[in-house]
């Protein structure tokens, strides 16, 4: 599963030649994508081209996705670039291991809490081997889920932020009450 903008800069091209792999081999994997925009029309042909049609699905704009969020064995964000993903932060607290490419927001959800196995890279083979690293292994899966609770509660509970927001403003000369 990924919500995304259909654009460039979120490299679904790629992780659509990641799934294809992976079905190579042999997984039995499928892949939705929520979201639309310019890229619609070339991934759709992308889809056709390898000749995965019901295996990805393209769904277009979704206002609530939290149905398909608990279906999914994983989350995969494979961006080039990207900020604090709400996407992925929706996803962990859906308790869905996450899998993302090495970008932005999603580097730092990474190191400090451990609830995004990042690839090695952008291409479709390094989304690929990352994804056939969770999806293989029901221990990383589950830590993935586990951490991501208890970043979000220490990360982005209303408590943190207060704090957050206090320590900013006085920062700045402010009480910050």
């Amino acid at each position: 599963l990924t919500v995304a903008r259909l654009e460039a800069g979120k490299n679904l091209a790629a992780a659509i030649e990641a799934v294809a792999a992976l079905r190579r081999e042999g997984l039995d994997v499928t892949y939705d994508i929520v979201g639309d925009g310019s890229l619609r029309d070339d991934l759709a042909k992308k889809v056709r081209h390898l000749r995965l049609e019901g295996v990805v699905r393209l769904l277009g704009f979704r206002a609530d996705w939290s149905d398909l969020a608990v279906r999914s064995d994983v989350y995969l964000q494979p961006s080039t670039r990207e900020g604090a993903c709400m996407a992925v932060l929706e996803a962990i607290s859906y308790g869905v291991p996450v899998v993302g490419a090495p970008a932005g927001g999603l580097v730092d959800y990474s190191a400090e809490g451990h609830c995004v196995w990042l690839s090695d890279g952008f291409g479709s083979a390094d989304l690929a081997a990352a994804l056939r690293t969770v999806l293989s292994e029901p221990e990383t899966r589950a830590s993935l889920s586990g951490s991501g609770a208890s970043y979000l509660d220490r990360e982005y509970s209303p408590s943190a932020v207060r704090s957050r927001y206090r320590l900013a403003a006085r920062a700045v000369g402010l009480r910050g009450d």
